[in-house]
């Protein structure tokens, strides 16, 4: 826990950091247009969330049944909303599977089933967020949404490619002959290791072995039943795409307009997404501020801008944060744990 300690400081910092940045300029102009949002509107925020997350919620619900049969909606809500935490204080959302891993065996699930869990979740997200991806690329491309400036298209290129060998490398160690998987690792380890880059070259073959077996379970699991991958794949681009109306209902109410495309703005908030995947700071501070600012401006500028992400980045991330520090500091693991 030492570790989340010192990452929480680091977030408090980029808070304080990005809220600096973000309100030195237009102070008065950005309280006054938060002042004025009716409050219905955060709530229709909030529901948003709530119901983005309870989608995931319901995934992890499916996955985990193929292990504990008395593993409820209700317990994988609370294991959910308790990994925002994990995730929102830690570096690419590092801690979010581990700690997801940690919260299911204290719920009595083995280590290796919980391993198992976290792999065909993680697929099943990949796979649903690189889908979701190429279909706003090509909406924009025909409907010339987003303006095409160098930089934004070049942040989201990276993020592309970062997105896309991310899966590509879940695919290769999931679904690949394992003789083959084990032969191209082992030859990076043996390569990188004459430059002693990598040490105990053994030891991580044999942990190497142990992860593509734990890949090859998961795998196997997910293609076992075709219709209920579908159905999982759904629930999880569903819950994306409501997570990314969020920005469309602040919007409204800073602008009070209802003349703002919703299909725009979703498009726009995955490109934002896709920026985020590889800033190494807790909750991708700074580097989704930025991408949020310079996309959106072809909906709203100034302070009416800045007051949007502000409110934007509360409900996607602050929240969870928030909710998830207390569903963690009220969990109680199974009593046979």
């Amino acid at each position: 826990m030492k570790k989340y300690y010192k990452n929480i400081i680091i977030l408090f910092i980029a808070i304080v950091i990005v809220l600096y940045f973000s309100l030195r300029n237009d102070f008065n102009t950005v309280i006054s247009e938060l002042v004025k949002v009716n409050i219905s509107f955060i709530l229709i925020a909030f529901l948003l969330m709530g119901v983005s997350w309870l989608l995931r919620s319901i995934v992890l619900f499916k996955l985990v049944r193929n292990f504990k049969e008395n593993f409820s909606l209700k317990m994988s809500f609370h294991v959910h909303l308790i990994v925002q935490f994990f995730n929102a204080v830690t570096p690419f959302a590092s801690g979010g599977q581990p700690g997801t891993v940690y919260i299911l065996n204290k719920k009595g699930l083995q280590v290796r089933d919980g391993t198992n869990v976290i792999i065909q979740e993680s697929i099943i997200f990949q796979f649903s967020f690189v889908l979701i991806t190429i279909m706003a690329i090509i909406l924009n491309n025909i409907f010339d949404i987003f303006p095409r400036v160098t930089l934004l298209q070049n942040l989201v290129l990276l993020g592309i490619i970062v997105n896309t060998t991310v899966m590509s490398l879940l695919l290769f160690v999931s679904f690949c002959n394992k003789d083959l998987k084990i032969k191209v690792v082992n030859g990076f380890i043996n390569f990188f290791s004459r430059f002693k880059i990598i040490k105990q070259k053994e030891k991580l073959k044999e942990k190497f072995v142990t992860y593509v077996d734990d890949f090859n379970e998961g795998a196997k699991f997910l293609l076992k039943n075709k219709k209920e991958l579908v159905l999982k794949i759904f629930f999880m681009s569903a819950a994306t795409i409501i997570r990314y109306m969020v920005p469309f209902v602040f919007l409204v109410a800073v602008l009070n307009t209802t003349n703002i495309n919703i299909a725009y703005v979703v498009i726009g908030t995955i490109f934002v997404s896709i920026v985020g995947t590889y800033i190494p700071t807790p909750g991708a501070m700074g580097g989704l501020e930025f991408a949020f600012m310079q996309y959106f401006t072809v909906f709203t500028t100034g302070g009416a801008l800045t007051a949007v992400m502000l409110l934007w980045r509360f409900a996607t991330y602050y929240m969870g944060l928030i909710l998830g520090g207390i569903a963690f500091a009220l969990f109680k693991p199974n009593k046979e744990n």
